[in-house]
């Protein structure tokens, strides 16, 4: 392959069943249960996201300070009826670089969330004036939701990210 491999990972934490399902003449042994159907929905939003991967509030919360994350949003997911806060699992010592990105676009969240939507667009113009982080799609997914609301302020905010595909 001339290009570089691409993939996308959700993960979520909870209890699930294990074991097999099926008949005697076609027989699947796997996991089953809501926190399984939860991750598989979570891969399913990582292209939107536009990171390759991404964990919910759940899993976040069990790896502690062992690997550095970034908040992506709020999010609802197909089939599944609580929103879940997910975010972009980054790897361990992250470099001062992508801490100082990861606070401005959590913060950059954060106005969005709150309603200040030309600040919101401010703080993330930041984001792409970096020529490292210019392409971020969770940065440009972002700032296309504040300048949406901003030219059409909604009646009633929602800063839930709904995902439409599974």
């Amino acid at each position: 392959l001339d290009e570089p491999l691409s993939v996308g990972i959700g993960i979520n934490t909870g209890i699930a069943l294990v074991g097999n399902t099926g008949s005697s003449v076609k027989m699947k042994y796997g996991p089953m249960g809501p926190p399984v159907n939860a991750a598989s929905r979570i891969a399913g939003a990582v292209k939107q996201l536009g990171v390759p991967v991404v964990v919910s509030d759940m899993t976040r919360e069990k790896l502690g300070d062992q690997f550095a994350t970034r908040r992506l949003c709020r999010g609802r997911l197909i089939g599944i009826n609580q929103p879940l806060d997910l975010f972009e699992l980054y790897g361990r010592d992250p470099s001062e670089d992508w801490c100082k990105f990861r606070d401005t676009y959590e913060r950059a969240l954060e106005l969005y969330e709150s309603q200040e939507w030309e600040q919101t667009t401010q703080t993330v113009n930041q984001l792409l004036t970096d020529t490292e982080h210019r392409f971020d799609a969770a940065s440009l997914n972002l700032l296309a939701q504040a300048v949406e609301c901003l030219r059409s302020p909604p009646a009633e905010f929602d800063p839930i990210v709904h995902f439409t595909e599974k």
